[in-house]
């Protein structure tokens, strides 16, 4: 196990001396990319990534938490071969979140200026149309969405919510912020909008992210990486360590393929090392190794990503770019409903459910693309609305 660690600092040591050597000066070779039209490599990289990223979460989120045996519903680690898979999938899905957050911090803080009290007060202004307007107005979605749910279908949502119907003050509040008290579960009525909710925290931090990024550099991300890998991390924690490596880029203006072609192998093969060893190896310190593996997966996503680019032209439908926030913010009610209707048509089986698992989410991925196009073909200024003008 220790070596394990040696490997991860040396990583670290690398990534951390590639990107000092950016701070300076960074020859980018020139290439063709066609991505979303994107005028320069990390728009493209962006484009490339978001959409196939956001479907990894879907997946994630059709997963069976219970399955079939015997007729009987138990935890669906009853098949440990679809446990294994999941396992895996969530890795991915854990690395992807680490990738959005890097973006997200790379976006705000794009072109290396300096952040000055006007500029700060407009990127906050534009994210209060990007991010809180369609955080409320998807929370009023879902639970209008539940209270049907449960008056259609109260089977189905047995244990799921508390009764709408039945809500006090304090509860419509904990809608919007955490609903533990409300149902199984952590997190806004929206589930996946724990993201958008640690991503205006950060948004506010970013005064004193950018203080850390301009004074210490590369040893203030360390000191964020050290408080993220040893104990079991809080989300605010998790976005400030990855919003503040997207804040280094856009700060330093670097393109993301300052990762050099070692940190971009060691970045994967920690990612899938530690990925397998912790699906195998029961361990008590596994929710650690679940962290580094998520940070090293992001890193590989953006170092072959990278290669992708320059390796290969590459065109990504603008339709698929731009449905990424409608998908990745209507799946969560329908993949829950559908992956409970489904079950007991399946085989008993761990094999039928990873399968059953995959087509829900092509499934939904498609009618979300189709339904984004329609929608905005019909009501673009609605759309716009409920997906932050993008």
């Amino acid at each position: 196990m220790p070596n394990i660690f040696v490997f991860f600092f040396i990583f670290i040591l690398s990534l951390c001396v590639d990107m000092r050597m950016t701070m300076a000066h960074l020859n980018v070779p020139k290439a063709s990319f066609t991505s979303h039209g994107a005028p320069d490599e990390n728009s493209a990289l962006i484009s490339l990534l978001r959409f196939p990223m956001m479907v990894m979460v879907v997946l994630l989120h059709c997963a069976f938490d219970e399955v079939l045996v015997d007729g009987v519903r138990v935890g669906s680690e009853r098949y440990a071969g679809y446990a294994f898979y999941r396992l895996f999938i969530t890795e991915i899905a854990n690395a992807s979140v680490a990738l959005f957050f890097i973006i997200s911090g790379y976006l705000f803080f794009k072109g290396g200026s300096r952040l000055t009290i006007h500029t700060y007060f407009q990127k906050c202004r534009r994210r209060v149309y990007t991010l809180l307007i369609p955080y409320l107005l998807w929370c009023i979605v879902y639970i209008g969405a539940y209270y049907l749910a449960q008056r259609l279908m109260p089977g189905s949502m047995e244990g799921v919510m508390k009764d709408i119907a039945s809500f006090s003050f304090r509860d419509w509040l904990s809608c919007l912020w955490d609903v533990q008290d409300l149902s199984r579960r952590s997190g806004p009525i929206v589930p996946q909008f724990w993201f958008i909710r640690e991503l205006m925290i950060v948004v506010l931090l970013a005064p004193l992210i950018a203080f850390g990024v301009y004074w210490l550099g590369t040893w203030f991300l360390a000191l964020l990486l050290v408080m993220y890998v040893l104990p079991v991390p809080s989300a605010t924690l998790v976005a400030l360590l990855f919003f503040s490596i997207g804040a280094y880029w856009g700060i330093r203006n670097t393109h993301f393929s300052s990762l050099s072609y070692a940190a971009r192998w060691a970045a994967l093969l920690l990612f899938v090392g530690l990925t397998i060893y912790v699906i195998i190896v029961p361990v008590h310190y596994v929710d650690m190794l679940y962290q580094i593996a998520a940070f090293s997966g992001a890193m590989a996503f953006l170092g072959w990503g990278t290669w992708l680019l320059r390796r290969y032209t590459i065109h990504v439908p603008t339709l698929l770019v731009d449905s990424s926030f409608f998908l990745f913010a209507y799946h969560q009610l329908p993949a829950r409903l559908v992956s409970k209707w489904a079950m007991p048509y399946l085989p008993e089986a761990g094999l039928s459910y990873a399968i059953a698992q995959l087509l829900i989410c092509v499934l939904l991925s498609v009618i979300g693309v189709w339904a984004y196009g329609t929608l905005r073909r019909l009501f673009p200024g609605v759309i716009k609305l409920f997906c932050g003008g993008r």
